[in-house]
């Protein structure tokens, strides 16, 4: 049963992103498995991700912000948010994660590094 899937656009795409589609990247940590047009994620790992994310973010929020307020202003989001955050009670949104990759281009190592080695 697949946990995510992600099907190729209806619009032409170049032959370097059709190739993305065709020849699946195998990563450690993030298999994956290919049928028809439709990429398949590993089920576990993807559950396993989401339990450790909240806590993985509040780590890196912790390792850079002085306080939550700082992480409200920062994002401006409610200092309830910045403070479930902060303390792993609750994940980030789609759309405060891509503001902190693009904010912190450091990011996604840290987490990548963080991942591999829980």
């Amino acid at each position: 049963m697949p946990i995510a899937n992600f099907v190729t656009p209806a619009a032409p795409v170049s032959d370097h992103h059709a190739s993305r589609f065709s020849q699946p990247q195998s990563r450690p940590g993030f298999p994956a498995q290919k049928s028809g047009e439709v990429l398949y994620l590993d089920q576990y790992r993807g559950t396993a991700f989401k339990h450790w994310f909240a806590t993985a973010f509040a780590s890196y929020l912790r390792d850079r912000f002085v306080n939550p307020e700082q992480v409200a202003t920062a994002f401006g989001v409610r200092a309830s948010t910045a403070w479930n955050c902060w303390n792993g009670d609750n994940k980030a949104s789609g759309d405060v994660v891509a503001r902190l990759f693009m904010t912190f281009p450091d990011a996604g190592a840290w987490f990548l590094k963080s991942w591999e080695g829980r």
